[in-house]
């Protein structure tokens, strides 16, 4: 099916090798190039379709936004059409990123302005809690950590979203990962820009009280952000979620389960109405989120509140009661040989060198330390650009690999700490590592969905294993 553009047209639906609409005569093809296919949305600007790419082989799905006040009369359609071309120039700025959809084309036709953009396969969260219910507490915390360095990358480019809401989240179906959509209502924050008022827009029942007066700041997107999360939790309203009385969120009233209290006090923080009590910025929520004490969506790195990056060297008493253990195991007297501190964020991995000589630990402060057998820190590695995910060790105990959210695999040595390789080619986090078992080999796998192996001497890759729908998070090596 072709469907015309014509926001007026009485019958839109055209047969699919169609140039021009059989009811009004409008161009069908946008750019002589972009075909649409159907109507997906509908907003206070303009329309959005999907449509087809008709200039290349494989014909790839994308998106048209066409700018198309849906009330003349109650917009301003100066601002409109200034908003609708800042989108453009936002997309070009930030589709870079994988998780904010890239721009294909910007002009006008027919007197109206058109935007293209990559198509997002994938359910938008209000689509996704209507029909498979409302968020758990593991599920807020992968959106948290998933999302959180989209709005980083964001605001390093001194752009506020100001639109951030579940319709505005997609999960792209390949790879699971959310994206962020929906840039008309970003504005770039120039010089002294965040002291001078501006417009008030977004969505009201997700947007912090200083931008309803046209004051938004980076830490405005945070509020909006908080709303959503409690939304997905309780699939209500935000606005019933809200005590008009008391000036304050209720949020909690409405879980179907209990919630851990450090959720509920990075939410509380997220929600706050004066915005100096409120997080200031995207670094300052994460470092709250990747404590040592939380347990998040992706493990449990310490059970119960206790000192920020420390690494145990202990065992774990055995659940069984005593009598109900074999009798070589009832003497085992379990207890904590040394306790290493240094870390400034959770321990994520953990390897002894093969020799048993030292033992490495690979942390979401971004380092690798060393450290000997009696618990002093030997060496500290400025290992990657994000956290340290997993770490793992050569046959020979001579190299130390570690994989990183920075999407790269580096090889250290042991006794040096100086960089061997750096393995560039993963398209997302890498969280998997592992040597070949005559350690000529090191294999990696990635939230990407694949697996790659490398020859650790060049660092050259050898092969990419493909066929994964979603993050791949282990492996392992046949002897």
């Amino acid at each position: 099916m072709s469907y015309c553009l014509n926001p007026y047209c009485s019958r839109p639906q055209n047969p699919d090798a169609a140039n021009f609409c059989t009811a009004c005569g409008f161009r069908l093809r946008l750019g002589d190039r972009y075909r649409p296919l159907n109507r997906i949305g509908r907003g206070g600007f303009g329309r959005t379709f999907l449509a087809v790419d008709e200039y290349k082989p494989s014909r790839p799905l994308c998106v048209i936004k066409q700018f198309f006040p849906q009330n003349p009369s109650q917009q301003d359609p100066e601002l409109a059409t200034v908003l609708f071309r800042r989108e453009a120039m936002q997309l070009e700025q930030l589709g870079s990123h994988p998780q904010i959809p890239e721009l294909l084309a910007h002009f006008e036709q027919a007197g109206y302005h058109y935007l293209v953009q990559e198509f997002i396969d994938g359910q938008n969260l209000v689509q996704e809690v209507t029909e498979r219910g409302a968020f758990t507490e593991q599920q807020i915390w992968h959106l948290l950590d998933d999302l959180l360095p989209v709005l980083e990358f964001i605001h390093h480019h001194h752009v506020i979203h100001r639109d951030i809401k579940p319709q505005n989240i997609i999960r792209r179906a390949s790879t699971g990962q959310y994206v962020l959509v929906d840039f008309g209502a970003a504005k770039t924050l120039e010089g002294t820009a965040l002291e001078r008022t501006g417009t008030s827009i977004g969505s009201a029942e997700f947007t912090p009280p200083e931008q309803a007066i046209g004051k938004a700041t980076f830490a405005s997107d945070l509020y909006s952000l908080g709303v959503t999360c409690i939304y997905l939790l309780t699939h209500v309203r935000p606005a019933e979620l809200f005590d008009t009385e008391e000036g304050t969120w209720v949020w909690q009233r409405h879980l179907d389960r209990p919630m851990s209290g450090v959720l509920a006090s990075l939410l509380d923080k997220l929600l706050q109405g004066p915005t100096k009590r409120r997080y200031q910025s995207v670094e300052a929520v994460l470092e709250d989120l990747h404590a040592p004490e939380i347990v998040t969506g992706l493990g449990v790195v310490a059970g119960e509140r206790g000192e920020r990056g420390v690494v145990q060297a202990a065992s774990v008493k055995p659940e069984l009661p005593e009598t109900m253990l074999p009798e070589e195991e009832r003497s085992l007297n379990w207890r904590c040989q040394h306790t290493l501190t240094g870390h400034q964020s959770w321990v994520r991995s953990v390897v002894f060198q093969s020799n048993g000589a030292l033992l490495a630990s690979g942390s979401g402060d971004r380092t690798v330390k060393l450290w000997n057998l009696e618990g002093e820190l030997h060496r500290t590695i400025a290992a990657h650009a994000g956290w340290v995910r997993a770490i793992t060790t050569s046959p020979n105990g001579e190299l130390l690999a570690s994989c990183s959210n920075d999407r790269t695999v580096k090889v250290w040595q042991w006794q040096t700490g100086e960089l061997v390789q750096t393995l560039n080619g993963h398209t997302d986090w890498v969280r998997s590592v592992m040597f070949s078992p005559e350690g000529k080999h090191l294999i990696s796998g990635s939230q990407d969905g694949t697996v790659r192996i490398w020859y650790v001497a060049t660092g050259k890759l050898l092969q990419t294993l493909r066929g994964h729908e979603h993050w791949v998070t282990s492996i392992a090596v046949a002897p």
